[in-house]
């Protein structure tokens, strides 16, 4: 029951939060909210405060708020309407949902580093007795900054290199006190269990540091790491989008966060503050990617407004939001089924009607 509820509670807190950021600008810059909705399909229990109506619906996974004149088929004209309003107040009330999940990311991270996680940085925190990385003398503290002639800043994006080495030599350029040094060493194939099934990988043994800091440091230093991890995450993107790097292996879906939250969860409150920001962070920089139905998109509407001196054709706009949620859609369903192969839920589920057979 813990674990289901875990991914549950966070994607609540993230739609709530999102959803507040529209509302509040909605409600700021004289926009009538009718409804505020956590969740979708049947309605638990509702209560209404002014203008608004508050409603928990049944399937906790997404949530909205209604606003007034929102769309062409009841707009009136009113001045308290969404399509009433000049298109900065409209660009205010879309990108405040993202911009709070943006704020909300970095004071879960700050936090996180008060609390202590996992260092992300390419700093080594131990090197292990027996591996390659130890014969060829990396020591604790050195931070790795090329694999194989490839620069790197995340840990993640250092070990995925190293890992798919196939028991192949590699290549570390290292900094030691502001020293370059530069070594050539095997890698280790081992098989590993993770929720994915049985894979091998090549190891050099060599284990993340810790990150802690006091609560003025926690938030200086979270600043600063919290703008490289949104950097490297639109650099991530765009490596995605290009073709350069796997898009099946970039992306998780439903099934992906829940095994992601439930892990941190385990391993204490900073490791899940930490999930919990880059969740938060993941959820404002896909928002706003020009993407019909997204809250780009609609900016991207706006800005066209704003360019051409009026609205873009309704039929023009519908027909693109129509083609934009199908592309969706199918984008959903594909995450899906991508988490069900990753994580060998596919396969455990027809070996278990196979057995049916025997």
């Amino acid at each position: 029951m813990f674990n289901f509820l875990v991914p549950i509670i966070i994607l609540s807190v993230l739609i709530i939060v999102h959803e507040f950021g529209h509302f509040i600008v909605a409600r700021r810059v004289g926009v009538k909210v009718e409804k505020f909705s956590l969740g979708f399909g049947p309605k638990l229990f509702s209560i209404k405060r002014g203008d608004t109506l508050y409603q928990l619906c049944a399937i906790p996974l997404g949530g909205y708020i209604k606003m007034a004149g929102d769309e062409y088929g009841e707009y009136k004209g009113a001045k308290d309407e969404y399509l009433a309003q000049k298109p900065a107040n409209k660009a205010k009330i879309i990108f405040a949902g993202a911009g709070l999940n943006y704020l909300l990311g970095f004071v879960f991270f700050s936090f996180a580093l008060l609390l202590g996680i996992p260092d992300s940085t390419t700093r080594v925190g131990e090197v292990v007795s027996g591996y390659p990385a130890f014969e060829a003398g990396i020591l604790p503290k050195d931070k790795i900054i090329a694999v194989d002639g490839k620069k790197v800043e995340f840990w993640i994006e250092m070990v995925g290199l190293i890992h798919g080495k196939k028991g192949a030599k590699v290549n570390i350029a290292l900094s030691r006190a502001d020293k370059l040094i530069e070594l050539e060493m095997p890698t280790k194939l081992e098989a590993i269990e993770t929720t994915g099934g049985r894979h091998e990988i090549s190891l050099i043994g060599i284990k993340q540091g810790r990150l802690k800091y006091g609560l003025k440091d926690a938030f200086v230093v979270g600043i600063k790491d919290y703008l490289k991890t949104t950097l490297f995450y639109y650099k991530t993107l765009g490596l995605m989008f290009s073709g350069k790097i796997s898009f099946k292996r970039s992306v998780a879906g439903p099934i992906g966060i829940y095994y992601i939250t439930t892990g941190a969860a385990t391993a204490g409150l900073g490791p899940l503050l930490y999930v919990l920001a880059i969740l938060s962070l993941s959820l404002s920089v896909i928002n706003l990617l020009p993407f019909p139905v997204l809250d780009g998109g609609h900016l991207a509407f706006i800005a066209l407004e704003k360019i051409r001196g009026k609205a873009l054709n309704r039929n023009t706009e519908e027909l693109i939001t129509r083609v934009g949620m199908s592309l969706l859609i199918t984008l959903a369903l594909f995450t899906i089924y991508n988490d069900m192969v990753n994580f060998s839920i596919l396969d455990n589920f027809l070996n278990w009607i196979k057995s049916f057979k025997r």
